[in-house]
């Protein structure tokens, strides 16, 4: 695979507009991504209209766009959780897939990209600092030296990409950061097949929703902190949105709001 195409062409359509290269950079200027941010992407793309060209083209003009905004000097991320462990599964870093829309699939197979090695909730990275994000030490998904918690101490940003619903993953780091009442530790065991093909026994620990409570913070909760704290920009589109906000005021808004008033927010 490669992403090395000509820009030019429309990717997509909506209501009788055209978008390509160019229109996704300047939206994503326009969100307050720049150059040399680290960026964790979650995508939803199917929102955003009629595509207009082959997948591989349509999936490779979005990363392509990413790259070309943040630039060389930055990190791009994205999910590609697979909840292996949490499935029984084996998690195999090479071949199992990512459930997380066909942009992570595809951008976690490009030869650049080289995946974490967390069973449930792993990530693609590529760019300067990929490294780092791959060597970190967890022993919880979302706990100290996840990948979230590096990427909030870089001062990285969460651009959600497609429909502005969905992709608040985030949240559960902060959760965990709380110590939040309505989830409790479960260790999840398995077998881990790395980028090598080495085979081994893993366990993880997981901040896990109480079944028994109301355990879900609401969608409607994390869209207050944002808007009420100014903390992230939005624009259409297509038939879909592009929002972005920076990691750390929004982990110490969402912390403040998650440690006076969860309650009111859980469903």
């Amino acid at each position: 695979m490669s992403t090395d195409f000509t820009y030019t062409e429309p990717i997509f359509s909506f209501d009788n507009q055209n978008f390509g290269f160019n229109d996704l950079c300047c939206v994503l200027q326009e969100v307050g991504i720049n150059a040399g941010d680290d960026i964790c992407v979650h995508t939803s793309l199917m929102r955003l209209g009629k595509i207009l060209v082959k997948p591989n083209i349509f999936l490779g003009t979005f990363v392509a766009a990413l790259r070309e905004v943040i630039g060389p000097d930055a990190t791009l991320i994205m999910p590609t959780f697979t909840y292996s462990y949490c499935k029984q599964q084996v998690y195999d870093v090479r071949n199992s897939p990512s459930t997380m829309g066909i942009l992570t699939e595809y951008y976690r197979k490009l030869p650049e990209c080289q995946r974490t090695l967390d069973p449930i909730f792993s990530f693609a990275v590529s760019g300067k600092h990929a490294d780092d994000y791959l060597h970190a030490k967890a022993t919880s998904c979302f706990g100290s030296n996840c990948l979230y918690d590096l990427l909030t101490k870089r001062n990285g940003k969460i651009v959600i990409l497609g429909d502005k619903r969905t992709g608040y993953t985030y949240d559960h780091y902060v959760e965990e950061c709380v110590q939040v009442d309505y989830r409790y530790y479960k260790t999840f065991s398995g077998t881990t097949i790395d980028a090598n093909d080495n085979e081994f026994q893993s366990s993880i620990n997981y901040y896990v929703r109480c079944l028994d409570r109301p355990s879900t913070f609401a969608l409607s909760g994390t869209h207050y902190v944002l808007e009420h704290n100014h903390l992230s920009k939005a624009m259409s589109l297509g038939g879909g949105e592009i929002l972005a906000f920076e990691c750390a005021p929004f982990k110490e808004a969402l912390s403040e709001l998650l440690q006076h008033d969860a309650h009111r927010w859980l469903i």
